[in-house]
């Protein structure tokens, strides 16, 4: 099962998800990008029972070749003065859209086009997006299976 837990100021909330991936070139840049969607909800909180908000995370890496996502590869990306803004390469919707500040994937298997990754994201608190609250962290794991669309970015 994979697994996108949402670890927030006031607990843990956590969703059985669905985790594709797309390797495709644009502009003569490689990019390795990922859905995941959080499909069923397993363990919520108080603050957000009622909102109903699926997570969805899309997010994108630049790779030195399209050939060089293997067992042990680590990938970051993070804001930073050259980018301040990451969303040319990721978006977190929960209730609204919102940037990610930065990830961290490590590929942990992959074999006959799936890849086995964990990630750590890090986002606004997704209920209290106002910079009032601690930054909430997203960690997925799971198998992600290679998306047959043929678009670069909507893979879902």
């Amino acid at each position: 099962m994979d697994n996108l837990d949402l670890h927030r100021f006031n607990g843990l909330e956590q969703y059985e998800a669905e985790c594709l991936y797309r390797l495709y070139d644009e502009a003569g840049v490689s990019y390795l990008a990922l859905c995941v969607k959080g499909i069923t909800c397993i363990q919520t909180l108080e603050d957000s029972r009622n909102l109903n908000g699926k997570p969805h995370l899309e997010i994108r890496f630049p790779l030195t070749t399209i050939t060089s996502v293997a067992k042990d590869t680590v990938l970051t990306i993070a804001e930073s003065p050259a980018t301040p803004d990451l969303s040319n390469y990721s978006n977190f919707y929960y209730l609204e859209h919102q940037p990610v500040k930065s990830a961290v994937l490590r590929v942990t298997d992959s074999n006959n086009g799936q890849l086995t990754l964990d990630i750590t994201v890090a986002v606004s608190d997704p209920v209290f997006y106002d910079g009032t609250k601690p930054d909430a962290v997203i960690h997925i794991t799971g198998t992600f299976t290679e998306s047959d669309k043929k678009g670069s970015w909507d893979i879902f």
